[in-house]
C-alpha cells in the first residue's frame, strides 16, 4: 500500500516537473488518485 503512495507521488513530481506544473496534466492525475492521496493513508502502516 504504502508502495503505491510512494510510486504516485514520483509520479505527480516528474509529470509536475515535465509540465511545468500545467494545471492540464497534474490534476487530472491528482483527481484520478485522490483515494491514495488520503493522508491517513501515511499513518496507517
Amino acid at each position: 500500500m504504502i508502495e503505491e503512495v510512494i510510486d504516485l507521488l514520483l509520479e505527480i513530481l516528474v509529470k509536475t516537473s515535465h509540465s511545468s506544473a500545467d494545471k492540464k496534466i497534474v490534476y487530472p492525475l491528482l483527481q484520478d488518485n485522490l483515494d491514495k492521496l488520503n493522508i491517513g493513508i501515511v499513518f496507517d502502516f
